[in-house]
């Protein structure tokens, strides 16, 4: 390893290609680290036309030679460890800067020159073999997008790329053609680098986890595809094009942090955001010379995006049976992310055959069960993430169940929790749930799910069941307004209500008060007698029963309550008596149950409102 301190113009030196490797993150600097960059090079520039010149660090650049073979039309190939965002952005302002001074041409071929010249200069190897022309050498999509800036081509602006040069162009626009000449002299004169080169047996990687342990630490995603295109080596940019870009498309711009979680859960670890990478570690530790173990590793974890979109949309898988589809589709309105670890293992448990459409349908509605369950009686959410990645521990335990034995084992899991993990029984809902305050504004969607699934149970055929309700058209109402007009607090009095207050604060947000409408700006804050009117026409057997009611008061609130509860519970599937899972035969309490080993979630996974 040798270190010197350059001016920045030896970073764009003909017949070097410089590459970011594929364990590196992609360009990721925005406008705050653009307009420093800019701010910075207006300073040196004004200082330039003074007496005193002054020059600016930027900073240092590690890169690692690569062995070459000397032939004359072949580049000398470094990857970038340290130092990508300053060289890409550089790249970058050197092409807007480029065609700022083309534009102030006249001349069609003088304009040509220009572009030629600096093209040239700073930013391609025209003399060598194609694959050696790119000075600089970005992963996709970003190698594309600055392949079009430096050649020319047609834009989308959606890359930061792209983006970046716009922000420059603009920059530039508003400078004299002498300013924007003498900004090329600036940055490869008066920009300054130390630049670190590794020879070809160092170790980059340890360089670049070294520079990276102080300052801003990356993300443990950034570290987990850097660990894993590291152990791949040459075969990173051939597994890039035929396996992980596909997984780059399944999994939506920032959740990629969120599916590493749900997959370290589906393979055993506690699924911590902060630990991500040493579960990678963990996993591949023992892999890390065997190539092939490294990549069927690889193979299944970009297999396993494409389930974890099923996950996040169900809509789209349309290989799977209806009704385990709508479960999914139920269960992703819900919120999943506390249960995305253990719903990624039975995904993969189902594309392995252990479990077919009918049996996964049956676990997601478990799980939707024990959410909603103990969102009616009351219970908060936060212990909720730290129980399903137990649960999926448990499930790896017992990797010889199949089929419906591993669905029964999964429900018995659930309904041998208790105190504040319980998962509630229809007596328990029928005694807490009454007078549990429900609605508030961050748990509407709880709400409408319920209540949906409640007004699926007043039909006797299930085939007559309308779909999932449109929540665009029909919305969470209160009866009993949440704001009474004059008319109600009269209606109110006259029906021997003492104080309205005290009815408001007791039982304005239970079941018993709350309903589905696709009128509620019509229903707002109009008489019982009014809404009586309204619902009349309304094609919900929810509402049907609030047509004859005299008035609305709290026994009538809790009579209604009761009976919502009652077709709650045949709505949301109980847990299993202890006779019940007894007479499993294959659950062993002492063994198998979670028992008290559940705690509280950490604050970094509970910041998500989720059931």
């Amino acid at each position: 390893m040798h270190a010197a301190e350059i001016n920045v113009e030896e970073l764009f030196k003909s017949d070097n290609q410089l590459t970011v490797p594929l364990w590196q993150r992609r360009y990721a600097w925005q406008r705050d680290q653009w307009a420093a960059l800019w701010s910075d090079l207006m300073r040196v520039e004004e200082a330039s036309s003074g007496d005193a010149p002054i020059s600016h660090f930027v900073g240092s650049v590690v890169l690692h030679a690569q062995e070459g073979t000397g032939l004359p039309f072949e580049s000398h190939r470094y990857l970038i460890v340290d130092g990508q965002q300053r060289i890409t952005t550089l790249t970058i302002l050197i092409c807007a800067i480029r065609d700022q001074i083309a534009r102030q041409e006249q001349d069609g071929d003088r304009r040509d020159q220009v572009i030629t010249l600096y093209t040239s200069r700073y930013l391609r190897n025209t003399n060598l073999a194609d694959d050696h022309q790119e000075r600089l050498v970005l992963q996709q999509p970003d190698r594309t997008a600055l392949s079009l800036l430096v050649n020319g081509g047609e834009r989308t602006g959606t890359t930061l790329v792209e983006q970046a040069y716009e922000y420059f162009s603009a920059a530039l626009s508003r400078l004299t053609s002498a300013r924007v000449q003498s900004l090329i002299r600036i940055i490869a004169k008066r920009l300054t680098a130390v630049w670190v080169v590794l020879e070809p047996g160092d170790n980059a990687h340890r360089v670049f986890q070294t520079l990276n342990s102080g300052g801003r630490q990356l993300d443990q995603s950034d570290l987990v595809r850097n660990y894993f295109f590291l152990l791949l080596g040459e075969d990173g940019d051939e597994f890039y094009d035929l396996h992980w870009k596909h997984l780059e498309s399944d999994i939506p711009q920032g959740r990629l942090q969120s599916y590493l979680a749900a997959w370290s859960v589906s393979q055993g670890f506690a699924g911590s955001k902060s630990a991500l990478f040493a579960y990678f570690q963990d996993d591949l530790g023992g892999s890390e010379h065997n190539k092939s173990a490294v990549l069927e590793y690889g193979k299944s974890f970009v297999k396993s995006a494409a389930l974890y979109r099923h996950i996040l949309f169900p809509e789209e898988w349309v290989d799977v049976d209806t009704a385990t589809r709508g479960t999914l589709k139920t269960l992703a309105r819900w919120g999943t992310e506390p249960a995305e670890g253990l719903l990624l293992y039975l995904l993969r448990a189902h594309q392995a055959g252990t479990v077919d459409d009918a049996e996964l349908g049956t676990a997601g509605e478990l799980i939707l069960s024990y959410l909603a369950r103990r969102f009616l009686a009351g219970y908060a959410p936060n212990r909720h993430r730290s129980i399903f990645v137990r649960l999926a521990q448990k499930l790896r335990e017992r990797d010889d169940l199949r089929g419906p034995e591993l669905v029964k084992f999964l429900r018995a899991l659930l309904s041998e929790l208790d105190g504040d993990n319980a998962w509630p029984t229809d007596a328990f809902l029928a005694e807490r749930a009454i007078g549990t305050p429900l609605y508030t504004p961050s748990r509407t969607k709880w709400v409408f799910i319920v209540l949906e699934r409640i007004n699926a149970e007043y039909f006797d055929y299930k085939a007559n069941v309308p779909g999932s309700l449109n929540d665009s058209s029909y919305t969470v109402e209160h009866i009993l307004p949440q704001r009474p007009s004059t008319d109600w607090e009269s209606d109110l009095l006259s029906w021997g209500v003492g104080s309205v207050q005290n009815l408001l604060e007791t039982h304005k947000d239970v079941l018993g008060n709350l309903t589905l409408s696709a009128t509620n700006s019509q229903l707002g804050n109009k008489s019982l007698a009014q809404k009586q009117n309204i619902y009349k026409d309304d094609t919900l057997r929810l509402n049907l029963g609030l047509i004859t009611v005299d008035r609305w008061d709290a026994a009538r609130i809790n009579q209604r309550g009761q009976e919502l509860i009652y077709r709650a519970g045949k709505a949301f599937a109980p847990p299993l008596s202890k006779q019940q899972i007894a007479s499993l035969g294959f659950f062993d309490s002492s063994r198998d149950s979670l028992g008290a080993d559940v705690s509280e979630d950490s604050d970094e996974e509970s910041n998500t409102p989720m059931g």
